[in-house]
C-alpha cells in the first residue's frame, strides 16, 4: 500500500516531535503505533475483507 499524503504529513510530525517527547510519550506511541501494525496485518491475512474504522483518541 503506497503512502498517501496524508501519510506523509503525519511521519513529518512525528519526526518533528519526536525529540521534544518524554520517554512515557514515545513509549506510548511505539505501543499505538504497534497495535496499528497488528490490526493491518490482521486484515491484510483476511484478504482485507473489511477494515476497522479508525478510532478517534
Amino acid at each position: 500500500m503506497a503512502m498517501t499524503e496524508q501519510d506523509h504529513a503525519i511521519v513529518e510530525k512525528i519526526t518533528r516531535a519526536l525529540p521534544k517527547m518524554t520517554e512515557l510519550q514515545k513509549t506510548k506511541l511505539l505501543a499505538s503505533a504497534q497495535t496499528l501494525v497488528m490490526i493491518f496485518d490482521q486484515s491484510a491475512s483476511k484478504g482485507e475483507e473489511e477494515m476497522p474504522k479508525p478510532q478517534s483518541a
